[in-house]
């Protein structure tokens, strides 16, 4: 693997610290990093965002995307280490949350930057009861999947502690 376009990415389920840890790996490449913020302004979680913002490196500039599709050009275009934060929020900004998965992998399999993605864990042990809830935790767990089968390094992030996602002995 070579850091200098390694892909690397934080599963973690809600407060679970992957965003914070995925803002310290970004301390590996240097002083000139990308942070990209998924998830449009909203005023149900404007705390929240402010609370990330706050967090962010000083050294760190911000994307915040006006739109979904603008994630591939941004990989496909990128000349600084990427955070993208996060591929939840992300697939949300598609109706059915149809979003262009092959895309968005092919993208990240082709890097020439190294990128950390941030993804989150849902559906694990509760039986969603809406069938929009159910659609969301299927299609984060398909995504979630195909960006580790091509990451170089994959992690699940429990209260701020980490544990190595190793590859199926198969593959």
């Amino acid at each position: 693997m070579k850091v200098d376009k390694e892909l690397v990415v934080f599963f973690g389920g809600t407060r679970s610290g992957k965003s914070d840890i995925a803002q310290k790996w970004m301390e590996r490449y240097g002083q000139r990093c990308t942070y990209v913020a998924t998830l449009g302004q909203s005023n149900d979680i404007n705390d929240r965002i402010a609370r990330h913002q706050s967090r962010r490196a000083y050294w760190m500039s911000t994307i915040e995307l006006e739109s979904g599709d603008q994630l591939v050009d941004l990989i496909v275009n990128a000349t600084t280490p990427l955070l993208i934060d996060s591929i939840g929020t992300w697939l949300v900004r598609y109706q059915d949350f149809c979003a262009p998965i092959e895309r968005l992998c092919s993208a990240l399999g082709n890097r020439h930057v190294p990128i950390v993605v941030v993804g989150e864990v849902v559906g694990a042990g509760v039986h969603p009861e809406s069938t929009t809830t159910f659609d969301f935790v299927d299609k984060v767990g398909l995504l979630s999947g195909e960006i580790s089968n091509i990451a170089d390094q994959a992690f699940l992030v429990v209260a701020n502690r980490l544990m190595s996602l190793e590859l199926p002995w198969w593959s």
